[in-house]
């Protein structure tokens, strides 16, 4: 909303169009797998502060909430309002580290521009007319590949080995006899 004093002492109130904007949560070693039950908290710099906080669903989407559980009763039916905020994961998705990264969010009403706390700035592509910013999270850990189909050929293997030495040695005995 902007405001502005007109010349006969009247004001005009300008209403602003925010630009659409989500993010969207993905695993880092696949970015087309979204992540769910992440929660951000999303805080406003400034004398008019305010706390948001987002919990991503089935698809990786983060909603905004204005409770701390994330309760649909509290779920935020409008835009965030203009401002600048700081971006912070709280809680990562089951199997996932939290990021220590912060993020600086700025909603305009030309967009919104997300910058990591090392200034490098998040694309937003553009995904079903929405500005779409993707995060990734980083497993918890990842087992090491032990490669090849385990033991189960080299079983296999013995057991036929095992088998002819016997078939073998039945036979060379089953000679001595009729010698005899």
């Amino acid at each position: 909303v902007t405001v502005t004093e007109n010349s006969d002492g009247s004001f005009t109130v300008t209403n602003e169009k925010l630009e659409p904007w989500q993010i969207l949560k993905v695993s880092a070693s696949d970015n087309k797998t979204p992540l769910k039950d992440a929660i951000f908290k999303l805080e406003k710099d400034g004398p008019n502060s305010a706390t948001y906080y987002g919990k991503t669903g089935e698809d990786g989407i983060v909603v905004w909430y204005t409770d701390k559980d994330c309760t649909e009763a509290n779920k935020l039916e409008e835009a965030i309002p203009i401002g600048n905020y700081q971006l912070s994961e709280i809680q990562a998705p089951s199997g996932y580290t939290v990021s220590s990264i912060t993020w600086t969010v700025e909603v305009a009403s030309g967009g919104v521009t997300i910058t990591e706390q090392d200034g490098d700035k998040l694309d937003g592509k553009e995904i079903g007319g929405v500005q779409t910013f993707t995060i990734a999270n980083e497993a918890v850990y990842s087992l090491p590949s032990s490669g090849g189909p385990g033991i189960f050929w080299y079983t296999i293997s013995g057991a036929l080995l095992l088998m002819a030495g016997t078939l073998i040695l039945y036979n060379l005995k089953k000679g001595e006899v009729l010698k005899k």
